[in-house]
């Protein structure tokens, strides 16, 4: 998730976790303090909370699918409230510095001007496994992991990561049977050790 905030002309914070359990305290205090809060899915909603009850909510979830806001638009509001004045959090479900587009609004709020603060956070793509009890990393049977995006498993160079260890791979629910096709057709064997958490944290 990330936490966001203005002050003055504009600051914003990140912040990576997935849920209440594992709120920060800064961020509680960021939330706490809110004048908006810009949220999405996965997650963030039950940090709203927390907020002031006369702070303002504007969702700005995205669902493959269905109709959703564009990137360019949350961009536009949040420059737009920082220029108000704001104290602005931004709460962003799963991991926003990973696969997420956390560049993009601080790139936006950099082009115009406004200050902001990256809150760093637990990512789901380390804390699924140690919610699981998997360790990624091991002594004797795996020196790395990577991480990697499956929004669209057919584009990615599976054969990349053959090498790797293990392998955490995100967004990838809908396309499991694809995955595990193109896994084997890189030289993953039938024997590879698969866990697949669905809802990794609460």
């Amino acid at each position: 998730m990330m936490a966001c905030r203005t002050v003055r002309e504009g600051a914003v914070g990140l912040r990576l976790t997935s849920t209440a359990s594992l709120l920060q305290v800064k961020v509680a205090r960021l939330i706490a303090e809110a004048e908006v809060l810009v949220y999405d899915d996965l997650g963030a909603q039950e940090l709203l909370a927390a907020a002031p009850a006369w702070a303002e909510q504007v969702y700005v979830g995205k669902r493959g699918g269905t109709a959703s806001i564009k990137q360019p638009q949350i961009d536009e509001l949040l420059v737009k409230l920082c220029k108000q004045g704001k104290r602005v959090v931004r709460l962003k479900g799963g991991c926003p510095s990973t696969f997420s587009r956390v560049s993009s609004e601080a790139a936006a709020l950099s082009a115009a001007g406004c200050a902001y603060e990256l809150v760093p956070g637990v990512s789901t793509a380390t804390a699924a496994a140690v919610l699981a009890g998997l360790p990624l990393t091991d002594a004797k049977l795996a020196g790395a992991y990577a991480v990697v995006s499956a929004h669209d498993a057919a584009a990615v160079d599976w054969a990349a990561f053959s090498d790797i260890p293990t392998l955490v791979i995100l967004m990838g629910g809908r396309a499991l049977p694809l995955i595990v096709q193109l896994l084997q057709a890189t030289g993953w064997p039938d024997s590879t050790p698969v866990s697949a958490p669905l809802w990794s944290l609460s």
